[in-house]
């Protein structure tokens, strides 16, 4: 886990967009959708459900999301 795939998947929760994700951060959508795959992956959860027209987060992802926030905004409070 890395402070940038947090800061992904807390960009697509408030986006809902793996494309403006990407274009937001200056990434390819490729590299978003790796990163949070990945994060996914690590542990073992799946945090947004996807279809073809919408991305929603699970009721995991939801749980998650808050202790991310705080995690980032420490992150971010630390680097000043």
């Amino acid at each position: 886990m890395t402070f940038t795939q947090l800061e992904i998947f807390a960009l697509i929760a408030e986006l809902k967009s793996f494309t403006a994700t990407a274009e937001k951060l200056g990434i390819s959508q490729s590299a978003v959708s790796h990163a949070l795959k990945s994060l996914e992956q690590q542990w073992g959860i799946n945090l947004i459900s996807r279809s073809q027209s919408d991305i929603e987060l699970t009721t995991t992802g939801q749980q998650l999301l808050t202790h991310v926030k705080e995690l980032l905004s420490i992150s971010d409070t630390l680097e000043k």
